[in-house]
């Protein structure tokens, strides 16, 4: 990868994600509820133009999407990249391994079957 493609891809990461951020800037508005007769609490909420946050079709939408696109697709790429690297690393053999069953190309094959099984674990850990 080129430094000018590194930099248009950060761009346009930082650009989704401030269009993505864009209706909290514009939908968020401050609310002041009396609580009793000496206090009142001031909450912030996104009033959407079809109604309030919970309530509107628009945040239920945006909620789902903010979901995809913040877990459920990362998430699924890194499955499948993991998944990817541990069937090369699990099934593969090294230069120079043959049929014989060398004590040395045991330990090989163990080794990158660890590697395989600290890969999940570090999956298992991000989520």
């Amino acid at each position: 990868m080129t430094k000018r493609k590194a930099i248009t891809q950060i761009i346009i990461v930082w650009i989704c994600g401030i269009m993505f951020a864009m209706p909290c800037l514009v939908f968020a508005q401050t609310l002041t509820i009396p609580y009793n007769q000496n206090i009142s609490r001031t909450i912030c909420l996104l009033e959407w133009p079809d109604g309030l946050s919970g309530q509107s079709e628009l945040d239920f939408i945006y909620n789902i999407v903010f979901l995809l696109l913040t877990y459920i697709v990362p998430v699924s790429t890194m499955v499948i990249a993991y998944s990817l690297m541990a069937r090369v690393l699990w099934g593969s053999q090294a230069i120079g391994e043959g049929d014989a069953n060398s004590s040395q190309q045991h330990s090989i094959t163990r080794s990158k079957q660890k590697v395989v099984i600290m890969l999940i674990c570090d999956f298992v850990a991000i989520q």
